[in-house]
């Protein structure tokens, strides 16, 4: 057998370097193995140790009201009853592209009344307007005059003629619907 003092004095300097950092590894492996255990097992401390006493009691059960409700009747729904139920219809969906209100797409300014101009006459027409589903002004309706009939009737006229409307959409149809309009008459 070889002795390991023989094999010691036979090494050049990489061997024993070699050597050197075996057993270096070794003796920090082995120190950390040691280390390890010792630093991470759970203690709990005596100071957070809180001793808890529990008394578990049942609290007595109060008597509780018994409220007698009536039967409902209920009835089968045979052929019979179906006719006479009621049919709640379902309201239909708001879609895409509805809109809430008529919208005003053509609009005309209308024409300064010559015998206004010549009494120098001013004045706020106010009128409600019912555009139909088509889009056409169906009914007109006075508000608030201008305190000037002719005024008033050349606003009418104008909107009648020449304003034409997108009307209300819900669901995807065109309603009917009345929308307030309104123009002021001034002098410059």
């Amino acid at each position: 057998m070889i002795d390991l003092s023989d094999r010691l004095e036979n090494l050049n300097d990489s061997d024993s370097q070699r050597w050197a950092v075996g057993i270096s590894l070794g003796v920090h492996l082995l120190a950390f193995l040691v280390w390890w255990p010792t630093t991470h097992t759970e203690k709990t401390p005596a100071k957070y140790r809180i001793p808890v006493h529990m008394v578990v009691t049942q609290a007595p059960i109060a008597p509780t009201k018994t409220v007698k409700r009536r039967a409902k009747s209920r009835t089968l729904v045979t052929k019979k009853n179906l006719a006479k139920a009621k049919v709640v219809p379902k309201k239909p969906a708001a879609m895409p592209g509805d809109r809430l209100m008529p919208i005003r797409t053509d609009k005309v300014v209308p024409v300064y009344p010559k015998a206004a101009l010549n009494n120098d006459w001013e004045g706020t027409v106010v009128i409600k307007v019912l555009v139909a589903a088509d889009g056409t002004v169906s009914r007109v309706k006075l508000v608030r005059s201008s305190g000037h009939t002719v005024l008033d009737k050349t606003f009418i006229r104008s909107v009648k003629t020449f304003y034409t409307f997108k009307p209300k959409r819900f669901a995807g149809k065109n309603t009917g619907e009345w929308l307030e309009l309104a123009h002021s008459y001034k002098l410059e």
